[in-house]
């Protein structure tokens, strides 16, 4: 069963894609030299979901699991509950 659920839209149909608390979500969105992700995870020590933004260098697709600056690390919280 999903705990991350995600969208993208472009040029083409519309994507979705699905990830569990073990797998999280990333995903990484660019243009020429510069690209940014977004990773959605569960952190099992505090029991909370983890959003991170992070800036990456972007030539090609060779790219997605470049090393990243992160520009913002936060907890996701739902209506105040975990």
């Amino acid at each position: 069963m999903s705990y991350y659920y995600g969208t993208v839209r472009g040029g083409g149909t519309p994507a979705t894609r699905q990830g569990t608390r073990q797998s999280g979500l990333v995903a990484t969105l660019a243009t020429w030299g510069v690209g940014i992700r977004v990773t959605l995870e569960h952190d099992a020590n505090s029991g909370e979901d983890v959003l991170t933004l992070e800036r990456i260098p972007w030539t090609s697709a060779a790219d997605t699991d470049a090393p990243g600056e992160t520009l913002l690390t936060m907890p996701l919280t739902q209506h105040g509950v975990a």
